[in-house]
């Protein structure tokens, strides 16, 4: 008789233990807040799952894959609408909002700029900041500037001037085909000669009838100390020859980094790049892309690129590590989210849209490039509307997607949510009263178990 009233006692507890935990999920949909609707009529779907293991589930009868327990026929209900890979929409009590702090944003139409960031090293530190000045051309040179060792130069200087016979015909062929109006013959000679280095002024007073004779000249870019000096007028040069060398007082700081191959397309050499170095917290270098590798790494398929930054701080040194951003390219007209408010899952992206009634829709979108904090929308979405930005993890949560809106499924508690908060409520009270006759300390429980002997 003893053990019989434990074995009672102890299946009374365990009853009363299923039904708070019951009562408690029940306050939890019903109080917090959360509604869910259905966006489209529902339709029975018969689906098999295996009672041991939820996540297997099957369109007819079979076997678990993990445990080999027989699937078990579940009657679902879905939304029609669901296989046209539209999602339920789920309202919020505006009290609920403000304690989950809900934010949103508009989307956009706006510019997006392609920055590349991409970890780089230190390989070379000029102290002197020297500079190599070469002719652009082979020639003849036909000045040259009165200078030697440690002479200053002032920015804008001219340094020399280069002629040479193809310069001399090819400036001779652009005068003659402008005069007879083949102005696209003309046209088309432009690029070779600004790629030669002559000047869009030289190419305007060709224009205006000057004699085809004009040298192309180099200029000094900014001021500096003469090192070196080499050459003088009438003598023969080449491009790979040193003309001038001049030092500054700040030191050039070149860095190796590599890139991936799929950004190769979107850098060129001059575009602007700025360094951060983890030694020299709070400061930002400036500097430029020099040189682009082609070769990509069989194995890492990413290429080398070089940068240099010019700068008097004498705390950079040799092999230190740095960050560097790549200013890439400017694409124009484009739809654009915060990146926070794309959540990123195995099958798609998806953001949260605030609808007319002022409920949450998720949405599926495709999405483009992401830099500096915003992402290209292709499409999904239109300018004006309002996407969660904080808070949208919640409300996925609350719509049982742990993983993403793709696991979305309406099985379990299809029935609570159907009811309303209203009832929810009212099972929770329920539950609070059983709760109420469930012994609350182990000094409590040991009291109501019978003792020996008894």
């Amino acid at each position: 008789m003893k053990r019989f009233l434990v074995g009672l006692w102890s299946d009374a507890r365990v009853t009363v233990l299923v039904m708070l935990v019951l009562g408690v999920s029940a306050v939890w949909y019903g109080v917090s807040g959360f509604v869910r609707h259905e966006a489209a009529p529902e339709v029975s779907v018969n689906e098999y799952t295996c009672p041991m293991h939820h996540h297997i589930h099957s369109g007819h009868a079979g076997h678990c894959p993990i445990c080999g327990m027989d699937l078990v026929k579940v009657s679902t209900l879905e939304t029609a609408a669901n296989h046209d890979q539209t999602l339920p929409v789920v309202a919020v009590a505006p009290g609920i909002r403000n304690k989950l702090s809900i934010r949103t944003a508009a989307v956009t139409r706006g510019n997006l700029k392609s920055n590349i960031d991409a970890l780089g090293k230190i390989t070379r530190v000029d102290p002197t900041g020297r500079r190599v000045i070469t002719p652009p051309i082979s020639g003849k040179l036909t000045y040259i500037a009165n200078k030697s060792q440690a002479d200053e130069v002032q920015s804008g200087e001219r340094l020399f001037s280069v002629m040479s016979d193809a310069l001399q015909q090819m400036e001779s062929q652009y005068q003659t085909r402008f005069r007879r109006g083949q102005i696209a013959l003309a046209k088309r000679l432009i690029p070779k000669l600004l790629g030669a280095g002559l000047s869009q002024e030289a190419i305007e007073l060709l224009r205006h009838g000057a004699a085809p004779e004009i040298p192309v000249s180099v200029y000094s870019q900014e001021p500096g100390v003469v090192l070196t000096r080499r050459g003088e007028a009438g003598q023969a040069v080449t491009t790979g020859v040193t003309i001038f060398s001049l030092g500054s007082d700040y030191q050039i700081i070149e860095v190796t980094a590599e890139i991936f191959e799929r950004q190769w397309p979107k850098l060129a050499e001059g575009q602007a790049a700025t360094m951060r170095v983890r030694g020299v917290p709070g400061k930002v270098f400036h500097g430029s892309l020099t040189r682009v590798e082609p070769p990509v790494g069989y194995t890492t398929r990413s290429l080398e690129i070089k940068l240099k930054f010019k700068t008097q701080d004498k705390n950079l040194s040799q092999s230190t590590f740095a960050h560097v951003s790549i200013e890439g390219r400017v694409r124009h007209d484009l739809i654009l989210v915060p990146s926070e408010a794309v959540i990123r899952t195995g099958t798609g992206n998806r953001v949260v849209v605030i609808d007319k009634d002022g409920n949450f829709a998720p949405v599926r979108v495709e999405t483009g490039e992401e830099s500096l904090g915003q992402t290209e929308v292709l499409s999904g979405l239109r300018p004006e509307q309002k996407v969660v930005v904080s808070g949208q993890f919640l409300i996925d949560s609350e719509s049982n997607i742990m993983a993403g809106f793709q696991r979305l499924s309406p099985t379990h508690s299809m029935s609570m949510h159907h009811q309303g908060p209203a009832i929810a409520q009212g099972r929770a009270d329920q539950s609070a009263a059983v709760a109420d006759s469930v012994p609350t300390s182990r000094d409590e429980s040991n009291a109501a178990k019978p003792r020996n002997g008894s």
